[in-house]
């Protein structure tokens, strides 16, 4: 696996968890199932793939913050201070938006798939994909200072 790879899936669950510790358990656990990708470049069914794999661990963050105390650590994952932004307007986004519209704005925007590599992950059109987009951003943009206005 890259580690571009890695590293998205780091920066995913950082901005999945705002924890580093179950961050960075939850991300070990990507990477090992994403360990038989070879170290080259990734093509779309892999992509789709780490979709799909990273969906899983968004759906199952409950389970990984009532199971992991102490996970290790394997990445050394963002922190707060190393991506220099501020997280209040997103920890609101996370409290007021639907599920698949903070995954389309994740893997989209933040990480880069493609709509096409999305909705193959989640067997969905790629138009879903996009409204869901739209929508994730223009709730997001609401939660800015300068969209608040």
């Amino acid at each position: 696996m890259e580690k571009a790879a890695a590293r998205d899936i780091g920066l995913f669950c950082f901005l999945v968890f705002l924890d580093e510790r179950f961050a960075e358990r939850a991300a070990s656990v990507a990477v090992s199932r994403l360990k038989k990708f070879s170290d080259t470049s990734q093509t779309s069914k892999q992509k789709v793939s780490l979709a799909r794999t990273l969906i899983s661990i968004f759906d199952q963050q409950e389970y990984f913050r009532r199971v992991m105390t102490r996970p290790e650590k394997v990445l050394g994952l963002y922190t707060v201070d190393s991506l220099k932004m501020e997280l209040g307007p997103w920890r609101q986004f996370l409290k007021q938006a639907s599920r698949e519209e903070v995954l389309s704005v994740l893997l989209l925007q933040i990480l880069g798939f493609s709509p096409s590599d999305l909705a193959q992950a989640e067997n969905i059109s790629e138009g879903t994909v996009t409204y869901r987009l739209a929508h994730g951003l223009k709730l997001l943009s609401q939660m800015t200072p300068l969209g608040a206005r």
